[in-house]
């Protein structure tokens, strides 16, 4: 067999080297709604209830609408073209348009290639995946999204301004423009102050691929100012990603408030980004690097701590976790360099290679 085909070989081969664990709490600052069946709710209920754990009855967050929400962020963000995925023949309201290097049909060889070296660079396709039938190899999406599960506060449940168990009835009402008259549907939403424990897996196939998890924390980032869930133009879904007690951060709001220029001072500071948000922070997220090899209990034999702790807001100024992520991304890079070197025959003395 020549060099080229083992070449060939070699490239249709995935090799992960490891995942990132993402793991903590999601804060509700407004009322969240992500609808779900409205079967079994009684006349004089609910118009739009919140989709519930069938064994507990508690709300919880779909891993599909989280991932959902930060892919849309993060295909704004980089004003990715969208193509159609769902009702192609349809009018627009009833298509479903995402961004995917897909290209158009019957390519060339040259477009192809073309397409596949845009999906290279793209962050979103790498991270959330692509289709099969995209016209070039391609790794499977890296990002892997559990179901978010509420937990807490503990007197959710039986909280007396609660109309339903672990839930608030919001009421809108829509005015007709000429007549005066008015339509009222009532909404279920999960109160300001819930926690979800939620957990992502990315999984690592190269070292580029820190990068591409740099974006994800960016999307979790611009999820914070956007929402989760449903009527988020109308006040819903506002979220913050670690755990909260939003009575203290109403506190440190009107203190940053009254020392706006300390505050501009604290920001410059590199590595104080959990400690600037102490008050009211009760957990950070938590995010572990778990190489290959731990997963048939071999020792990594690695001097870079296991974990880091940080806050989506401000992980770029965090110096201990972007200088952790990059001592990484050397240690892989040295990683696919040595395995490279081991397929194609090449030694490390240049004098010997074949």
């Amino acid at each position: 067999m020549n060099n080229e085909n083992k070449k060939n070989m070699e490239r249709n081969k995935i090799k992960l080297y490891g995942r990132f664990i993402i793991e903590g709490y999601i804060t509700t600052l407004t009322g969240l709604h992500i609808g779900g069946s409205n079967v079994g709710i009684e006349i004089g209920g609910v118009d739009l209830s919140v989709v519930r754990d069938k064994l507990t009855n508690k709300p919880y967050i779909p891993g599909s609408s989280l991932k959902g929400a930060l892919r849309a962020c993060l295909e704004r963000a980089k004003g990715l073209p969208l193509v159609v995925i769902a009702g192609e023949n349809k009018p627009r309201e009833e298509r479903i348009e995402i961004h995917i290097c897909k290209g158009k049909k019957d390519l060339n060889e040259e477009e192809k290639k073309k397409l596949h070296e845009e999906y290279l660079e793209c962050s979103v396709c790498n991270i959330f995946g692509v289709p099969a039938e995209v016209p070039y190899p391609a790794y499977p999406g890296r990002l892997i999204v559990r179901d978010a599960f509420l937990k807490g506060p503990e007197d959710l449940e039986t909280l007396e301004t609660l109309e339903l168990p672990y839930t608030e009835v919001k009421t809108e009402v829509v005015i007709d423009r000429i007549t005066s008259k008015t339509m009222p549907r009532h909404i279920e939403r999960v109160p300001p102050g819930a926690w979800f424990k939620f957990e992502m897996i990315f999984n690592v196939y190269q070292a580029k691929d820190i990068e591409f998890l740099k974006d994800l924390f960016n999307a979790m980032r611009l999820l914070e100012d956007h929402y989760l869930g449903g009527h988020g133009s109308r006040g819903s879904g506002k979220i913050k990603f670690g755990k909260w007690k939003i009575e203290e951060m109403e506190e440190i709001k009107e203190t940053e408030k009254k020392n706006s220029e300390e505050n501009k001072k604290a920001q410059g500071e590199e590595n104080k980004c959990v400690e600037k948000n102490k008050k009211g922070l009760e957990e950070p997220v938590i995010i572990r690097w778990k190489r290959i090899e731990e997963y048939w209990g071999k020792d990594t034999k690695s001097s870079l701590p296991v974990e880091k702790k940080f806050l989506p807001e401000c992980w770029d100024k965090e110096k201990d976790l972007t200088e952790w992520l990059e001592g990484i991304k050397k240690e892989l890079e040295g990683v696919m360099e040595k395995k490279e070197k081991s397929n194609t025959g090449v030694s490390d003395d240049k004098n010997l290679q074949t």
